[in-house]
């Protein structure tokens, strides 16, 4: 048509056209389009290579098997543990003066033989306190007489808030302690400053506590054994502090941290952690403030593994968990490191997390970094001041830091970081005008178009992320709907193929059909490459725009994906003799310029993921954890593959590589749906993947107003701790759950369901299930509440004083009637004053509180007053009553825990389960 004609140049490429086999660019008559004329370039020979992809299909696969290998290299490098020292070969290496994982395993193995040792049990607080209380004292006789070292034994009681979960207070009697500080033996060189490491000997239900905690506390009794027989004396004094009540949501550290005279020394602190069984240590909480930790972690630990994302991630919520840090940063105003081991997560609170599922090469890596740490810290003269800025909680006061595939640590203060930040973003912002509009100019592209096209390549590298969502939430509830849910969750090698390849189709395919478009007006294949390369750099700047105004110090990945591609547009588009490759050399140049970026990222990719994939499996049954795998995949990995996607309009016959990727995600895909392979639990000892269950014999009692009971049944409370349950056990073995029926009738009645809850989780609350059965036979300490008094206040209001008996572990639900507000309690009385409740969730609209209530020795009754107010000016005559009240017993150890007919129930489960089971009570009261 003579208006397109006269509308300026159309670039044209085709294979039989004279232009093409001559490389000429012919001039136009005009350049009205908008276009610069190129009149210049006319009878110019151009390289067939600027217009025709330059690349085999098999490159680009080849490329991204590569990167897959890199990935495989990474999980390996997150798996490696050093080699052991066993005790026979400790001569040989030293033994006074170092570590031995030999040593260290036998104390594990002692400690794990006295079986479950939840708060209050004979394991608990007698044998395992005094095998711990023995062993210190052991080493202290036989302790170098450079060193003075105390052995301490503590049963506190109190009561404190905790915003944990859905938010309960808690309250404590008698938790036990076994604390040893190690001082210098002269007095005159004795420092007044202490460092304190803090493991829990304690477990939950059924748990021999192998990783959790009790490797912790063998590695801190081997740490007492190489301080105490060398002949170097401490600085600062040391104390070790083995508690005995963290499962009690940490009741033992609170009890030492404000209640111990010891603790008043403290500047430091060390925790050790676990939510999985062996694996690396990771750093994943440091501060508040107190940069010097971190340098000093990072010159001692010769194993190093740290990373403030990964801190970001544990303070933002999602982990169900939490550990003494807390305790220890809030009580006692102390900063201190957290650590923790994340892998094989799968026996993390159950049955199965054994001596033997703690790898030796565990115990050596993280005995060597933590004494290398506790060396370090207690020589230290920053101890001495590390108090001056304790404060410093702001995020701008926070490092970030990180380590680089274990080889050593980076870290900057959050202003550093800023300055990087601002230094990539420049850079990346000139590399796009000087290369992408201005060099485009040059080259007869008009300001206009480049700026459009630009434009648009940055809607597709958005659309093609937003898009691979869709993908893995379509895939995610297909899995849903076929019953294949988590079928990643004993083979995550499905993740790679349920949702890193479809990401990566999605993302090739719109670049495909949208670039197919681009080169009627861009012409040369590359120049559609570097516009897409351009608007990757410019999202990937935009994002750490975006951290660094929000202070987060996850930002040093973003920079990274901003600095080395920066980096390669300079070295690719500027410097001569790579500025004209177009072959493989150019291809590998410009993949190794990626290798830096991806592998910091991966590595991070790949610790998440093996931390989040045996949380799944103990999330709730109300989320599905496809979907949060799903994101946990596709938003990095579709942000990383901005840069390599683009790729793909460089590469001849592209149809094959979306054949090959095609195939290889509908064969995986068939496996999963048709075959065993996607059964997602194993019973392999070697390598389980329970489904966990947890299982109550519970008995409920209701009462009316007049104290009438006017609801009584018995039965099993399942609580359904993934989305799988109790269905699959519904199409395995249907003859387990005869009977079961939701729980969300209850909750629309009963305070907290009616249900004997441990802690208060509202996430699990709804999706449970229950099963009537038989009545309880063995049952001990019955629970029951009395109302000793009712007292008028001079306001209004009305003090009600009870007393709480029961077992060594009570709930107490509350929920004051509308109208009425919980004004204040006394949670001991007489000891403790009063102070404010801390309110939890709503329930049916009005306010509930819930206590935790443990006890670790005697039977002595829990008396408590509650102080309500009347509001609008009513009085008490006003209200039928006055506050709703649930107590819960629970019988979580000793030979009464489960009854006989409850323990031949449980031995029917699959071998693909592993079940917690406990007695409980659920009584409820009108007050």
């Amino acid at each position: 048509m003579y208006d397109k004609a006269r509308r300026g140049l159309r670039l044209r490429v085709k294979s039989s056209a004279s232009e093409e086999e001559n490389h000429i660019i012919r001039e136009p008559s005009n350049g009205s389009d908008g276009r610069y004329p190129l009149g210049r370039l006319s009878g110019h020979h151009i390289c067939r290579s600027l217009y025709l992809p330059p690349f085999s299909p098999i490159a680009l696969i080849v490329s991204f098997a590569c990167f897959a290998l890199l990935t495989a290299y990474i999980l390996a490098i997150h798996m490696h543990l050093p080699e052991p020292i066993l005790v026979e070969s400790e001569k040989t290496v030293g033994g006074r003066e170092r570590f031995i994982a030999g040593r260290a395993a036998r104390h594990l193995s002692d400690l794990t033989a006295l079986g479950p040792r939840p708060t209050g049990s004979r394991e608990n607080e007698e044998l395992a306190a005094r095998q711990l209380e023995r062993k210190a004292r052991e080493f202290a006789r036989a302790a170098s007489p450079v060193h003075r070292v105390e052995v301490d034994v503590q049963h506190p009681s109190g009561s404190f808030p905790l915003r944990f979960l859905d938010g309960l207070t808690n309250v404590y009697h008698n938790v036990q302690n076994v604390i040893v500080r190690i001082s210098p033996a002269d007095a005159d060189k004795r420092s007044p400053y202490s460092l304190l490491v803090n493991c829990h000997f304690d477990t939950v239900a059924d748990s021999p506590g192998a990783s959790d905690d009790g490797a912790s506390c063998a590695i801190m009794m081997e740490i007492l054994r190489v301080i105490t027989q060398s002949n170097r004396p401490v600085t600062h004094s040391l104390i070790l502090l083995f508690n005995g009540a963290e499962e009690n949501l940490m009741q033992a550290s609170h009890g030492f941290i404000t209640k111990h005279p010891w603790a008043k020394d403290i500047q430091v602190f060390i925790n050790l952690e676990a939510c999985g069984a062996g694996g690396r240590e990771i750093l994943f909480q440091a501060g508040p403030g107190q940069p010097w930790i971190l340098t000093a972690y990072a010159e001692s630990v010769p194993h190093p593994y740290a990373s403030s994302l990964a801190q970001e991630i544990f303070e933002s919520g999602i982990i169900p968990g939490d550990t003494d840090f807390r305790i220890f940063r809030d009580f006692g105003n102390i900063s201190g490191l957290d650590f923790a081991w994340s892998s094989n997560g799968y026996v993390y609170h159950t049955s199965l997390d054994a001596a033997a599922a703690v790898p030796a090469g565990t115990l050596q890596r993280t005995g060597d970094n933590i004494l290398a740490l506790v060396r370090h810290l207690t020589s230290s003269p920053e101890l001495a001041h590390s108090k001056k800025d304790n404060h410093a909680r702001s995020k701008a006061g926070q490092p970030v830091y990180f380590d680089i595939l274990g080889i050593g640590v980076v870290r900057w203060p959050m202003v550093a970081g800023d300055a990087i930040s601002f230094a990539s973003i420049a850079g990346a912002i000139i590399s796009v005008v000087s290369f992408g509009l201005v060099r485009s100019r040059d080259q007869g592209l008009a300001f206009r178009v480049s700026i459009r096209e630009l434009g648009l390549c940055i809607l597709v590298q958005l659309g093609s992320c937003l898009l691979s969502l869709v993908a893995a939430t379509l895939i995610s509830t297909s899995l849903s709907l076929l019953g294949r849910t988590m079928s990643w969750f004993a083979r995550p090698i499905w993740i790679g193929v349920l949702y890193v390849i479809p990401t990566l189709l999605t993302q090739l395919l719109l670049i495909l059909v949208v670039a197919k478009w681009q080169k009627k007006v861009l012409g040369m294949v590359w120049t559609v490459f570097w516009k897409y390369f351009d608007a990757a750099l410019i999202l990937w700047s935009a994002l750490l725009a975006v951290t660094v105004v929000f202070r987060l110090r996850s930002g040093y990945v973003i920079c990274a994906w901003v600095l080395f591609p920066a980096i390669v547009s300079y070295l690719l588009r500027l410097i001569p003799g790579l500025r004209d490759l177009r072959d493989w050399r150019w291809l590998m140049l410009y993949l190794a310029l990626l290798v830096p970026p991806f592998v910091i990222t991966s590595y991070l990719v790949v610790g998440v993921l093996s931390l989040f994939i045996p949380i799944m499996g103990r999330i709730g049954s109300a989320t599905n954890p496809d979907a949060i795998v799903a994101v946990l995949t596709v938003v990095p990995y579709s942000l990383i593959l901005t840069y390599m996607t683009p790729l793909v309009v460089l590469v001849r016959r592209p149809g094959v590589v979306l054949t090959v990727l095609g195939s290889v995600f509908a064969l995986g895909f068939a496996l999963i749906c048709l075959t065993p392979l996607g059964f997602p639990y194993s019973g392999d000892a070697r390598a389980p993947a329970p489904l966990r269950i947890m299982m109550i014999h519970s008995e409920r009692k209701f009462h009316d107003i007049q104290g009438n009971v006017r609801r009584h049944e018995t039965g099993y409370w399942l609580v359904d701790m993934d989305h799988n349950s109790p269905d699959v056990l519904r199409n395995k073995r249907p003859d387990l759950l005869n009977g079961a029926v939701p729980v969300e009738g209850d909750c629309a009645e009963e305070l907290y369901c009616g249900m004997p809850y441990l802690m208060p989780v509202l996430t699990f609350i709804w999706k449970t299930h229950w099963i009537p059965g038989p009545p309880i036979s063995l049952y001990s300490n019955d629970t029951t509440l009395e109302l000793l008094s009712r007292e008028f206040l001079p306001n209004g209001g009305i003090r009600l004083t009870f007393n709480a008996t029961g077992p060594d572990h009570m709930g107490l639900m509350l929920s004051p009637v509308h109208g009425v507000e919980l004004k204040g309690w006394k949670l001991m009385l007489p000891d403790e004053s009063e102070t404010e409740p801390l309110s939890g969730p709503q329930w049916n609209g009005r306010e509930t509180y819930f206590v935790y209530y443990g006890r670790a020795s005697s039977s002595q009754p829990w008396i408590f007053s509650l102080d309500l107010k009347f509001l609008g000016g009513r009085k008490a005559g006003s209200f039928p009553h006055v506050i709703d009240v649930g107590l819960t017993g629970h019988l979580m150890h000793g030979h009464h825990k489960v009854s006989p007919e409850f323990r031949a129930y449980i031995k029917r489960f699959p071998e693909w389960t592993v079940v917690t089971a406990w007695t409980a009570s659920y009584k409820s009261w009108y007050f």
